[in-house]
C-alpha cells in the first residue's frame, strides 16, 4: 500500500494544503507548528478516527486566536494505491445546524457528524469501517504505520498482538515439558493466569496476617498460663472450720455477758421491726400521695384543655353572629333597593325623558300597564324571598346568642372545677403511730438496761483468752480454706486456657496447610508462566535482529517487555525506541508474507535519529528544520527488497 496523496482543508491548523508523496518515500520538512504532526494526524484520523497519539478526543477543526472554531466543516480525502488500484478514503466532519421551531435561521446545535467517503462516494460507517477491516483494521493500521505505536499500549495489549502473528503457545505444548502442568487448568478455572496468580497473592497474603495475629494470640495465652501449685484439698479444711465454729460459739455463749449480749440481739432485731413497719407506712402514704397528685395534675390538664375547646367554640359562634349580621344587612339593603323598584312601577311619568313631550296618561298605562304588572309580581317575589332569607339569619343569630349562653355557662363550671383543684391540699407525710413510738420507746429503754447490766460485769481472763485464741484458728482455718479455693479456680482457668489454646493451634495447623496449598498453587503457576514464556521467547526472538521481548519478569509476573541490549524500550533514547519498533514491523511483515498490505510507515522528529533502515515500506519522516517555516517536501523511490 502506497499513500499518493493527502488533502487537507480545514482540518486542525491546516487551511487548505495537499500532501502529495505519490508513492514515494517522502521527507517532510518545517519548523515547529508548520503542520508536519497534523498530515500524521489527518492520516490516522482516516484510517482510524484517532490521532497519531490515539487520541478521540482532539480538536478537529481550527480554533482561531480567541479560541473558537473558524470553520464549519474539516475535510481529509487520502489517496492510496492498493493492489495496484488507486482508492480514495475521505472523512468530513460536519458541524449540525437545525432550525428551531419559531426561528427563521438555523443555528448551530454544539454537535457534529461525521460524512464517511469511499472512492468519491458518500458511504455508511459500516460499508467505510468493513474496508477498513479489509486492510487489516483500527489496530494492525496503527501498529503497522507507526514504529511506536506497539511499545506504547498497554503490555496485555502487545503480547495479544504478537501473538496474533506470530502464534500463541498451546496448553499442550507445554504439557510436553513437563506433564504436571496437565493440573493448570483446573487450577485457573475460569480466571486468566494473572488473575488466580494476583488471587494467590491475596489469599496469601490474607491467611500471613491471620496466622500471624493467631500466632500473637497464642503467645499471650501462654504467658498467661500458671501453675497452680501443690495441691489442697478443701473439704477437710471446711469440715475443720465448721467445727472450730461450733467450739467458738459454744464457748462464748458460756458466760453472763454472752446471755446479756444474746438479749441486745433480741431487742435490735425487734427494734427493727419496728422500724420496718413504720418505712412501710411512710411508703404506702408516700405512693397515695403520688397516686392523689397525679390525678389532681391530670385532671386539672384535661379540665384547661376543655376549657380551650370551649373558648373555640364559643368564639366560632361570635364569628358566626357577625358573619350574619353582616349578610342581613346586605339583605335589608337589597329589600330597600327592590321594594323602591316597585313604588317606581305605579308612577306615570309626565314628559317623555327623550324628547319632553307631554305624555298621554292612559296611553302609557295601556302600553306599559301589562309589562309593570309582571315586574312587580317579580319584585314582589324577590323581596319575600329576602324576607325569607332574613327571617332564617335572624334564627341563626338568636341559635348562636343561646349557643353562646350555654357555652358561657359551661366555661364557668370549668373555671370553677380546676379553681377549685388549684387549691385542693394534699395530705401530710405519714408520721408514726401512738403505739409504735411507745413500743419503740420500751424497747429503747430495755436495750440501754440490758447494756448497763453488760457493762458492770467482767468476765475472767481465762475465759476471755479461750475466746481470743479459738478465734484467731478460726480466722487460720478461714485462709487456708481461701488458698485452696483459690487453686481450685487457677487449675480451672488454666484447663480453660489449656483448651482454647488447643482449639487456635488446630485452626492455625489448618490455616498453615491452607497456605501451604495456596505456596505450591503458586510456585506451579510461576514454573508454568516460565515455560510458557520461554517457548514463546523460543518462537517469536529468534525473528527479531535488534530486539530481545521479554515475556516474563523477575517476579515470574507475565509481561511483554521489549529490550535492546538488555534495556527496557522506556528507557531507550529515540533513536532507540525508533529501530526497536522498525526491527518489530519488520519482523511481522515477514511472517505475515505477502498476505497483507506493507503500509507506508511515519516518523515523526525523524531529525533525531542518526540512520533509519532501509525498507520496503514508504516511508514519511517528518523532520524540524528552523530554516523552513512552511512545509518542504521532498520524495525518493523506495528501496524494495
Amino acid at each position: 500500500m502506497r499513500l499518493n496523496y493527502l488533502y487537507l482543508k480545514d482540518f486542525r491548523g491546516s487551511g487548505e494544503y495537499m500532501f502529495t508523496p505519490s508513492g514515494k518515500n517522502t521527507n517532510v520538512y518545517g519548523y515547529n507548528a508548520t503542520g508536519k504532526t497534523t498530515l500524521f494526524d489527518a492520516y490516522t484520523w482516516v484510517l482510524s478516527g484517532k490521532d497519531s497519539q490515539n487520541r478521540t478526543d482532539f480538536e478537529i477543526k481550527p480554533l482561531d486566536n480567541t479560541g473558537n472554531t473558524s470553520a464549519r466543516e474539516a475535510y481529509v480525502l487520502s489517496g492510496i494505491e492498493l493492489k495496484k488500484k488507486d482508492v480514495t478514503l475521505g472523512k468530513r466532519y460536519q458541524e449540525v445546524w437545525s432550525k428551531h421551531r419559531g426561528q427563521i435561521k438555523k443555528t448551530f446545535t454544539g454537535k457534529h457528524k461525521v460524512v464517511y467517503e469511499l472512492n468519491g462516494n458518500v458511504v455508511t460507517k459500516a460499508q467505510y469501517d468493513e474496508f477498513i477491516e479489509f486492510l487489516g483494521g483500527d489496530e494492525y493500521l496503527k501498529v503497522m504505520s507507526n514504529p511506536f505505536y506497539l511499545n506504547s499500549i498497554h503490555w496485555t495489549d502487545r503480547k495479544r498482538f504478537l501473538t496474533g502473528i506470530f502464534g500463541d503457545v498451546s496448553h499442550e505444548e507445554i504439557v510436553e515439558l513437563d506433564n504436571k502442568y496437565k493440573e493448570i487448568p483446573l487450577l485457573l478455572g475460569n480466571l486468566t493466569r494473572e488473575m488466580r496468580k494476583e488471587q494467590l497473592r491475596t489469599d496469601m497474603t490474607k491467611l500471613t496476617r491471620e496466622v500471624d495475629k493467631l500466632d500473637n494470640e497464642l503467645q499471650g495465652m501462654q504467658e498467661s498460663l500458671t501453675e497452680p501449685g501443690e495441691y489442697i484439698d478443701p473439704a477437710p479444711i471446711q469440715e475443720k472450720l465448721t467445727v472450730k465454729m461450733e467450739e467458738l460459739a459454744q464457748l462464748q455463749a458460756g458466760g453472763e455477758i454472752s446471755t446479756y449480749n444474746q438479749n441486745l440481739i433480741d431487742i435490735d432485731a425487734r427494734i427493727a421491726e419496728i422500724n420496718q413497719e413504720i418505712e412501710k407506712d411512710k411508703k404506702s402514704g408516700r405512693e397515695h400521695i403520688d397516686k392523689q397528685s397525679t390525678y389532681v395534675f391530670e385532671h386539672y390538664k384535661e379540665l384547661r384543655q376543655k376549657m380551650f375547646e370551649l373558648e373555640q367554640e364559643h368564639n366560632g359562634y361570635l364569628e358566626l353572629i357577625d358573619s350574619n349580621k353582616d349578610k342581613l344587612n346586605v339583605l335589608r339593603q337589597q329589600w330597600v333597593e327592590e321594594a323602591e323598584q316597585l313604588d317606581a312601577l305605579g308612577i306615570v311619568p309626565k314628559n317623555c325623558p327623550t324628547c319632553g313631550a307631554i305624555i298621554d296618561q292612559q296611553l302609557w298605562i295601556a302600553l306599559h300597564g301589562e309589562r309593570n304588572e309582571k315586574r312587580k309580581i317579580e319584585i314582589s317575589n324577590r323581596l319575600e324571598a329576602l324576607e325569607r332569607s332574613a327571617n332564617n339569619r335572624l334564627s341563626q343569630i338568636e341559635y348562636s346568642n343561646a349557643k353562646c349562653y350555654d357555652l358561657r355557662g359551661e366555661m364557668y363550671k370549668v373555671f370553677m372545677s380546676a379553681a377549685e383543684l388549684q387549691h385542693i391540699k394534699l395530705p401530710p407525710e405519714h408520721e408514726p403511730t401512738t403505739e409504735q413510738k411507745q413500743k419503740l420507746a420500751e424497747l429503747l429503754a430495755e436495750r440501754a438496761k440490758f447494756k448497763d447490766l453488760k457493762e458492770g460485769i467482767s468476765e475472767d481472763d481465762t475465759h476471755i483468752k479461750a475466746v481470743e485464741t479459738l478465734k484467731a484458728e478460726v480466722e487460720d482455718i478461714r485462709r487456708r480454706l481461701d488458698d485452696a479455693n483459690q487453686w481450685l479456680a487457677r487449675k480451672e482457668a488454666s484447663a480453660e486456657t489449656k483448651a482454647k489454646i488447643d482449639a487456635k493451634s488446630i485452626i492455625r495447623k489448618r490455616m498453615v496447610a491452607e497456605y501451604e496449598k495456596f505456596f505450591a498453587d503458586s510456585e506451579l503457576l510461576d514454573e508454568y508462566n516460565k515455560a510458557h514464556a520461554q517457548l514463546l521467547s523460543e518462537r517469536i526472538n529468534p525473528k527479531l535482529e535488534m530486539v530481545t521481548i521479554k515475556f516474563i519478569d523477575d517476579n515470574a509476573d507475565l509481561c511483554c517487555v521489549t529490550t535492546m541490549g538488555g534495556v527496557p524500550w522506556p528507557d531507550l533514547n529515540h533513536g532507540g525506541q525508533l529501530s526497536a519498533g522498525l526491527d518489530i514491523i519488520m519482523a511481522m511483515q515477514d511472517e505475515l508474507g505477502e498476505g497483507k498490505e506493507i503500509l507506508p510507515i511515519w516518523i515523526d522528529n525523524a531529525e533525531s535519529y542518526c540512520h533509519i533502515p532501509d525498507m520496503p515500506n514508504q516511508q514519511i519522516e517528518l523532520i524540524v528544520s528552523e530554516k523552513d517555516l512552511e512545509l518542504r517536501v521532498e520524495t525518493y523511490e523506495p528501496i524494495v527488497s
